[in-house]
């Protein structure tokens, strides 16, 4: 069939990310779906008691997640808590039967004595966290009288728009200033320290483990994530899926798991799981295969000697990409996310001219295609995973649907295109040239490494002042990695 040759225009106002598009729920009219508080005073006396939700609102909420919740917000048994005088923060995962994502917020108190915890289907980390701290402020403060009219406001609340500040005042509250909330802006990558998950991970984290990581996901393997602080467990995970994007985790993906469903470790299927150091030696004994297991608190990964998962990614890339997130380059705003969405250009970037029209007139892919295109073992790997044919997948549908795609990673890629002067030519040849020219270039991220500490300390617009040496600008950022080595060897030539 002939080749189909799409045109993309994006707007800059209405081009959007979406930090787990597959695994969003469509259609959510409310900030969050229940509010409850588990009692953990018992269970903190042992004698195997289970979690009891002792208060809720809406007290009409019948949902079968209502059960599970109270295990989930009492993951580990009160003696291998980290002793701390804050609450601790997480995030649960409760994946229903059609695949949809629905978070737990949760904040336990120091004392394990009862955990509070809001039920949406919203990915507002920032928001939820923000909203447990009042209520927890609110009880410290003597004012525990406002928690309900403040968290019927709330659940009466239109949804906001990504972004938006709300103000929320509470019924019967004659005095006293409205709360404030701010929606976290899902049109933008997630950035540092914006972005709580990702600010944590990235602070916790080497680079090279990072990276490491970011290979067994792309691989698809079974994968545990562990450390002694709950908060910890639950934004490693949900920060090492972020940078997974433009592509999206698509099988068991649990940020933390109770103790009961342990045996979930030995599922033959991958998975990504956090789970509490308190439980590994239970785990370990179980009849784990080929699992990669990254400790938090050592700042270590464990693979299986069979894997060699980051030594099968494009050179250039991994290369690249360990520049940008070493340590001393600081990873303020969005240079983290932006640096792997880039890597996925390089990467992907051509997927489209893989796109055929069959008889029937519908659009398809052509896996034998993309194959050809790409000579590398790595691409014929990648297209047998689920993330990648659901990402294509999706825009398959996009697209027979008559409707356009317009989201960061397709502005990137065509945005790389027009700066290179070359609207025909495909990322995979961009990241080539890229390869052939690495020590050209490496100047060229040196520098910007440089200009990444300049940046965290005088802030963008200095450096727009005091920058002499040349660069190239696209949209308010500089345009690097792996696209800025080839502007740099074009340029240079």
């Amino acid at each position: 069939f002939p080749a189909v040759r799409l045109t993309y225009r994006y707007s800059h106002t209405e081009r959007r990310y979406s930090p787990s598009m597959s695994r969003l729920r469509i259609g959510t009219t409310r900030i969050f779906e229940c509010y409850v508080q588990v009692d953990g005073v018992r269970v903190r006396q042992g004698n195997g008691v289970q979690p009891q939700v002792v208060k809720m609102l809406p007290d009409t909420y019948e949902e079968e997640a209502l059960r599970m919740i109270p295990k989930f917000c009492f993951p580990c048994e009160y003696e291998h808590v980290e002793s701390t005088s804050d609450p601790q923060k997480f995030t649960f995962v409760l994946t229903d039967l059609d695949g949809k994502h629905q978070f737990g917020y949760c904040r336990m108190a120091p004392d394990y004595s009862h955990c509070l915890c809001f039920l949406s289907y919203m990915p507002w980390t920032e928001l939820f966290y923000g909203l447990l701290d009042k209520i927890g402020s609110l009880r410290e403060c003597g004012q525990g009288a406002l928690e309900e009219p403040l968290l019927h406001a709330v659940y009466e609340r239109d949804l906001p728009r990504p972004g938006e500040v709300i103000y929320v005042v509470p019924k019967g509250v004659q005095s006293g200033q409205p709360f404030q909330l701010t929606c976290p802006d899902t049109t933008k990558l997630p950035s540092i320290p914006d972005n709580w998950n990702l600010t944590e991970y990235y602070t916790s984290i080497s680079a090279h483990n990072i990276l490491a990581l970011f290979a067994s996901m792309l691989y698809e393997r079974r994968i545990l994530v562990t450390s002694k602080k709950l908060s910890l467990i639950t934004a490693c995970v949900q920060g090492a899926s972020l940078l997974l994007y433009p592509l999206h985790w698509q099988h068991i993906y649990i940020p933390v798991m109770p103790a009961h469903l342990c045996d979930y470790c030995c599922a033959p299927m991958p998975f990504l799981i956090g789970i509490h150091a308190s439980l590994m030696d239970q785990v370990r004994k179980m009849p784990l295969d080929e699992v990669v297991i990254l400790d938090v608190d050592e700042n270590t990964v464990e693979l299986p000697a069979v894997f060699n998962d980051l030594g099968s990614m494009p050179e250039a890339v991994v290369r690249t990409l360990k520049h940008i997130i070493k340590k001393h380059t600081s990873g303020i705003d969005d240079i983290i996310s932006k640096a792997f969405v880039v890597a996925f250009a390089a990467m992907i970037g051509d997927y489209r001219d893989s796109f055929k029209r069959r008889e029937d007139g519908k659009i398809c892919f052509d896996q034998d295609g993309f194959v050809e295109n790409h000579s590398e073992k790595f691409f014929r790997e990648l297209i047998q995973f689920q993330h990648f044919q659901q990402f294509v997948s999706e825009r398959v549908d996009v697209l027979n649907q008559g409707k356009g795609i317009n989201d960061i990673f397709e502005h990137t890629v065509a945005e790389y295109r027009e700066l290179a002067g070359r609207p025909n030519l495909s990322a995979r040849s961009m990241a080539s040239k890229a390869k052939s020219g690495v020590k050209k270039a490496f100047p060229a991220m040196k520098y910007f490494a440089s200009q990444a500490r300049l940046k965290a300390k005088v802030g963008m617009k200095a450096l727009k002042k005091k920058s002499s040496r040349p660069k190239v600008w696209c949209d308010g950022f500089v345009v690097w990695m792996p696209m800025w080595m080839v502007l740099w060897c074009d340029r240079s030539q």
